[in-house]
This record gives C-alpha cells, sequence and structure tokens, in this order.
C-alpha cells in the first residue's frame, strides 16, 4: 500500500512485478494495457495435455477471446512486451527500488542489474538473503520490506493508506413479461466487463437462493418505483470479509442498472457502500505518473543507518530521502 500511495503522489513512476496473484492489482496499481480478470478463485489451466497450454477454459467478455492465466512456468519466456517495457524505464530511471527479489531468475533479474550499472543510477536492494547483484548496489537492506518501506514513508512523510478491498456491483430489473420480473446481480470492473467474486446472492422474502453466474432471480408481480428490495451478498471469502446486506430500491424511470460501490475493511471487518449516481458502470481510470518523465528520486541519508542496513560500493554519500 505504500508503493500506491507513492504511485499516486507521482514519485513512483513504475512498478515491475513478478507476482501472479494479483496483489499489484489489487491493492490500487493502475493497469497498464489490456485487460485483465482478477479471480477469487481458482484460474489457472488445466494443463491437461501439456504445461505450455495456459488456457482456463473461459472467455473474456470484452472480445471474446481465449483467457489464458498469467502463470510462466520453468522454462517458459516472459511476455515480451512487458519485458521491454521494464527494460525501457529501466533505461530512464534514476533510482530502482528491489523488495524482497532473490534475483536469481533471469530475465527478470537484469531489469534491476541495468541499473546498477548504469553511470549516475542508484540501486537499492532490500532483501534477507544475499543476492548475485548485491555488489552492484548502493544501499543493500537486510530486512523485511514492510519494515523498510515503513521507515521510506515516514521519512518521506507520506502516509500509508490501509487496504480496502473494492467491488463494483451492478443491479439490474428487467420485465420479461406480464408481471413478471427479473433481477440480474453482477459484479464488474472498472470498464464494465464481468467480475467475479460473489458466491451466491438470496432475495428477501424469497426461498431461492441464486448460486451461479449470471445471478439472476425471477418473481412475479408489479415492482412499485420506491420499493425496496433487500438482498443478502454471499462472497467468495478469500478476505473472510461476511455477508453483507444491501437495500435496493427500484428506480421510477427504466432500470438501466445501478451500480454500487463497496469497500471492505479487514482491519474493521465493515463495509462500507456508496451508491452511484450514473447508471453507467464504466470509470475512467485516474490519471497518475504516466504523464511524468523522470523517474523517481530515492536515496537514504548517511547517518543513523541500522545493523542491517549497509552501503555498499562506497564511492559516493548519498543525499536525504527526497521526493
Amino acid at each position: 500500500m505504500a508503493l500506491v500511495e507513492l504511485q499516486n503522489r507521482g514519485i513512483l513512476k513504475y512498478l515491475v512485478s513478478q507476482n501472479c496473484d494479483g496483489l499489484h492489482r489489487k491493492s490500487g496499481m493502475l493497469p497498464d494495457c489490456g485487460k485483465e480478470y482478477i479471480r477469487d478463485f481458482r484460474a489457472v489451466a488445466t494443463y491437461e495435455k501439456t504445461v505450455r497450454d495456459h488456457r482456463t477454459g473461459r472467455k473474456c467478455a470484452r472480445c471474446g477471446g481465449t483467457l489464458h492465466d498469467s502463470i510462466i512456468n520453468f522454462g517458459e519466456s516472459l511476455p515480451a512486451q512487458p519485458l521491454q517495457r521494464a527494460h525501457d524505464h529501466a533505461k530512464k530511471a534514476d533510482l530502482c527500488l528491489v523488495l524482497g527479489s532473490s534475483l536469481t531468475v533471469t530475465p527478470a533479474n537484469e531489469v534491476p542489474e541495468s541499473v546498477g550499472q548504469k553511470r549516475g543510477a542508484k540501486l537499492a536492494i532490500c532483501n534477507l538473503q544475499n543476492t548475485p547483484i548485491d555488489h552492484l548496489s548502493d544501499l543493500r537492506i537486510h530486512s523485511k520490506t514492510d519494515e523498510l518501506m515503513l521507515r521510506v514513508m515516514e521519512k518521506l512523510n507520506l502516509p500509508i493508506p490501509p487496504f480496502i478491498l473494492h467491488r463494483r456491483l451492478l443491479i439490474k430489473t428487467d420485465t420479461t413479461g406480464k408481471e413478471r420480473n427479473q433481477l440480474r446481480i453482477l459484479g464488474v470492473d472498472v470498464d464494465g466487463t464481468p467480475v467475479t467474486f460473489l458466491k451466491s446472492v438470496t432475495l428477501d422474502y424469497n426461498r431461492r437462493v441464486a448460486r451461479s453466474e449470471p445471478f439472476v432471480i425471477d418473481f412475479r408481480g408489479t415492482l412499485q418505483p420506491g420499493t425496496i428490495l433487500k438482498l443478502e451478498l454471499e462472497f467468495m471469502g478469500h478476505y473472510c470479509e461476511p455477508n453483507l446486506e444491501l437495500s435496493h430500491p427500484i428506480s421510477p424511470e427504466s432500470d438501466e442498472g445501478t451500480l454500487y460501490l463497496l469497500g471492505y475493511s479487514p482491519y474493521t471487518g465493515e463495509w462500507k457502500i456508496t451508491k452511484q449516481d450514473s447508471t453507467n458502470a464504466r470509470e475512467e481510470p485516474r490519471d497518475n505518473a504516466e504523464k511524468a518523465e523522470d523517474s523517481v528520486l530515492l536515496s537514504t541519508a548517511p547517518d543513523g543507518l541500522p545493523d542491517n542496513i549497509r552501503r555498499t560500493r562506497a564511492a559516493n554519500i548519498l543525499p536525504p530521502i527526497t521526493a
């Protein structure tokens, strides 16, 4: 979450992530391009034919194309375009901060290595174990990444935002016949494409429970404007999120859909619901530091270093941490 705050303030210019569990997206880091689906369930391929077959069996809601998992097995190459972008940004970087990587896997480890070899650039490595390119680093920190980032953000006098699990829920009411109505509940991404995070949906005073996508509840009777439909949402539960009771009023106008922004705090165990006025589920991405040309300038003061931090390649004394 410290990296999210640094990104929001324009300090962090580019993130190279090796994780395949979507943590960078879940934290709020902005995607660069392409459509990605973050699943709350097992979505990797079965690999029944070969480990090179990454098809998950699902289709893209935007283009209908076959979805592939993001796992990179041993012996497989990294995606060429993201790897090239990482190298391009490494060429422009004033500082490369390595957090929790052994730097033993090629070609990913060549990205920070190129910064360490570049004149005028700084390389800082935070990892508990030694790495093969420690000798190139200007600052070598033997600690956990959380402990380091707490001190960095304190030095920069910047707050670390708490992690909030954000969900976007779209509810639509359709008339399918005389006095027959259909309630559709679905999760959506910022571009309006479906996202799966619900396990079941229950309508109050209705014995039927919708347990599969799309979550559709059929019921009879005329829905008068202002009628309140009480729903109980059951989530996948990977964040120990409790069920959420949501009251959805029927709009007097044609119901093209109502978007609810849900926020869950794992720290308090509470949900926050915000009803968006617009019925359009699409939301433009936030502006971020992509417009900036220069890379982040981070370094550390020469005094007051704890025992687990040592300075390497000691030709230069680094200035205090600065934004």
